[in-house]
């Protein structure tokens, strides 16, 4: 493909023959075409590069590339895009694509004229299921956004309680705010830190429309020690075994503080406060995120139960107002 198409998707692989031609082909049947799709393949050991090669050679929107060695997923997820840039310039939105997942053909043309007639919105991202390899529906469509809220830190305090980041994350985002925000960092649970920081630069909107379909691979369970392997396949620096909210506050506060990379909207100054309430909103979450799960046997009766819920979001008020946590906020001041 030559010229600078509209929109750019970066699609990280590792060892995804099973799905990636479905995966392939869902992204190259939309029906918005002004687009080109990165694939760099962090040495997939299977038969990912001869499928994805195959269709790269009819399809010159595509470009596969292979790492000479392993990066890991955080890493390897973030080369898209700079390879993107690269390749095409400042290109207007990105979206990350994945060897195994399925998007509906309306997904760019929708998410594209959403962003286009919400200038104050940095992302859009739709409606999603999650389903298992027998097609059952195992996560049905959740709503948040930010739309309308003027004030950068309430958008992030939202953000906190709202997000479901591993799901947003496959929305579309504009390429230029991306950049700003550091792409995706090295840290665990990137997704999160990223939607943070995006929600200080603009509105997060949602399109009430089931345009992507998630799938859960049998066997897989999420987990920080999971990240830690996957994230890190030469072994996690020091830094990756701090508690969460800790490696996501040393990020924020070196991007806003130390570096200043949120002015001229985001002072220094202003920085500092932001990474303050978010360490203590961080804190609080998880801390509510582990009671949930120590509810154990009881987790069937309320299966419902998220951080999202009218109960979790009481928890995680009082959370809030726990002595612990003001503790660690005053020792961070």
């Amino acid at each position: 493909m030559t010229g600078r198409p509209r929109v750019v998707i970066g699609v990280p692989l590792y060892n995804g023959e099973d799905h990636v031609a479905e995966a392939v082909e869902s992204l190259l049947g939309q029906t918005f075409g002004d687009f080109a799709v990165v694939l760099i393949d962090d040495g997939s050991s299977d038969g990912t590069e001869e499928i994805v090669r195959r269709y790269a050679g009819f399809d010159d929107r595509l470009r596969y590339e292979r790492n000479p060695d392993r990066l890991g997923l955080v890493t390897n997820t973030r080369q898209t895009f700079w390879r993107a840039r690269e390749l095409y310039g400042d290109f207007d939105y990105f979206a990350w694509g994945s060897d195994h997942d399925v998007w509906y053909p309306r997904f760019l043309e929708v998410l594209v004229a959403g962003l286009d007639a919400h200038p104050d919105s940095v992302v859009a991202y739709p409606f999603s299921l999650g389903f298992a390899d027998d097609d059952v529906v195992v996560r049905e469509p959740f709503r948040f956004d930010t739309v309308g809220v003027a004030s950068a830190r309430r958008r992030l305090e939202l953000a906190q309680l709202g997000m479901v980041a591993g799901y947003m994350v496959y929305g579309l985002f504009r390429a230029q705010d991306l950049a700003r925000c550091g792409v995706y960092r090295s840290v665990l649970l990137p997704d999160r830190l990223l939607f943070s920081e995006l929600s200080l630069r603009g509105e997060i909107l949602q399109v009430p429309e089931i345009l992507w379909y998630r799938r859960f691979r049998p066997g897989v369970k999420a987990s920080l020690e999971r990240q830690r392997a996957s994230f890190f396949p030469g072994g996690a620096p020091r830094y990756a075994n701090l508690p969460w909210p800790l490696q996501h506050g040393g990020a924020m506060a070196s991007a806003l503080v130390l570096s200043g990379a949120g002015r001229p909207e985001i002072s220094r100054g202003a920085g500092l406060a932001v990474t303050l309430s978010y360490l203590r909103h961080a804190s609080a979450f998880e801390l509510t995120r582990r009671l949930i799960r120590r509810l154990g046997p009881y987790r069937s009766r309320w299966r419902s139960l998220t951080v999202r819920s009218a109960t979790a979001r009481a928890l995680h008020r009082a959370m809030m107002r726990q002595p612990m946590i003001q503790r660690l906020r005053g020792r961070l001041t």
